[in-house]
């Protein structure tokens, strides 16, 4: 009689879970004809009906690209990402859910203080140098969005204590540039945008870089400085009518400045 009673209850579970595997193939079909309102609602059903399960984190997986990439639900494909992280048995399905937080919080909610707590809880999990430089970047940018320009200058600087590839480096050396000149270092600015400049000609030609270093000059009324550098920049600029328009801009400017016309009489 026990032995058939466990054969039965064991039959009744192995039962259940057979029908929702079914139930998982179903939601994956309808997820292939773009029926997503009702994929999702079977990815819920096995949610609800088989919690804290290896079926049902695989089922969140997918509701989450789904919530994600088909109806822009960020707030929602975070709660299922928050479900993979709680039950999925897989160390790389996890990882994987704990950087689409993050990302949603940064790129897609504006929501940084939710992106650094993210992000810092990824850096606290790996030891890997690549994904180390990402999350102390995407740091650094969430912490800038929300003008917290000592703390991102910091995270800058602990970046390039690190091993940078070129590429990495010069993103990192302008970001640097950028936060100086936000918080008026005007000096200091000038000094990572030269080196920028000089490390990276290309590059800095690519994303005008030399207009950045003249908006500094212009910050220090250093005029002549400013329009030296634009009249230089004109050359191979796309635009070159807008590059005049503001250097007549800036001798109006050095015009007004007290004494550029000697005493008034």
């Amino acid at each position: 009689m026990r032995l058939t009673l466990i054969s039965l209850i064991a039959l009744l579970i192995f039962g259940c879970t057979s029908s929702l595997e079914e139930e998982l193939e179903r939601a994956h079909s309808l997820r292939e004809k773009k029926d997503f309102t009702q994929a999702l609602s079977v990815y819920d059903k096995i949610i609800k009906q088989k919690p804290n399960s290896k079926l049902a984190a695989k089922a969140a997986i997918h509701a989450a690209k789904i919530s994600r990439d088909e109806n822009q639900n960020y707030s929602q494909a975070i709660k299922y990402y928050e479900y993979v992280i709680l039950f999925s048995e897989k160390a790389k399905a996890r990882e994987m859910a704990q950087i689409s937080i993050a990302d949603l919080y940064f790129d897609k909610l504006n929501d940084y203080h939710k992106s650094i707590e993210a992000y810092n809880k990824l850096l606290q999990t790996t030891t890997n140098d690549t994904k180390r430089v990402k999350y102390r970047l995407a740091l650094a940018r969430s912490n800038f969005s929300l003008n917290n320009f000592y703390q991102a200058l910091i995270e800058v600087d602990s970046l390039l204590d690190m091993n940078l590839d070129q590429k990495t480096l010069y993103e990192v050396l302008v970001f640097k540039g950028n936060i100086l000149l936000t918080t008026k270092k005007i000096e200091d600015a000038i000094s990572i945008y030269k080196q920028v400049i000089e490390e990276f000609p290309e590059q800095s030609r690519k994303d005008n870089i030399t207009m950045n270093l003249a908006l500094c000059y212009e910050e220090l009324n250093d005029f002549d400085e400013a329009i030296k550098i634009l009249e230089e920049l004109k050359k191979d600029y796309p635009m070159p009518d807008f590059i005049e328009i503001t250097i007549k801009k800036l001798k109006k400017r050095k015009e007004n400045l007290p004494g550029a016309r000697g005493l008034r009489r």
